[in-house]
């Protein structure tokens, strides 16, 4: 089953959560969702994100702190950022990111592919057992 899903300023949001997302089309308006990410993942303990394309102008799956045990097989990502662990060392008393795979997924037209973004010794985070395996199609 494939659900498409047309959102203008919206974004799928877990937080606290054990999801399994499957066979998912989402479609944010590119011209109007300029910082919209398509899926965004923190302090959530074995989510999976399988078989689904995204469309954006931001992130496709962005994960913040606290994320454990993560799964993400098979997404078609792009146009976008890609797919980011994201403000890391932003705030204080971020919990670890641990055990991410991101496996089977093609970015098509991002600018990042896959990406860990941090920021400059604001605060002190971490990450740990990533595991990126992707395909680029320009």
């Amino acid at each position: 089953m494939i659900i498409v899903i047309h959102f203008l300023f919206s974004t799928l949001m877990f937080y606290d959560a054990k999801t399994l997302l499957s066979n998912i089309a989402l479609y944010l308006h590119l011209e109007k969702a300029q910082n919209t990410n398509g899926i965004h993942i923190g302090r959530s303990d074995g989510v999976n994100v399988l078989n689904t394309e995204i469309k954006t102008c931001d992130d496709c799956v962005s994960i913040r702190d606290g994320s454990k045990i993560l799964v993400i097989n098979g997404v078609t990502c792009g146009p976008g950022h890609g797919i980011s662990i994201v403000s890391l060392e932003l705030f204080k008393n971020e919990e670890p990111v641990d055990g991410v795979t991101i496996k089977n997924c093609t970015m098509t037209n991002t600018s990042n592919g896959v990406r860990i973004k941090s920021w400059p010794s604001v605060e002190t985070g971490t990450c740990s057992n990533i595991h990126f395996e992707c395909y680029f199609a320009l």
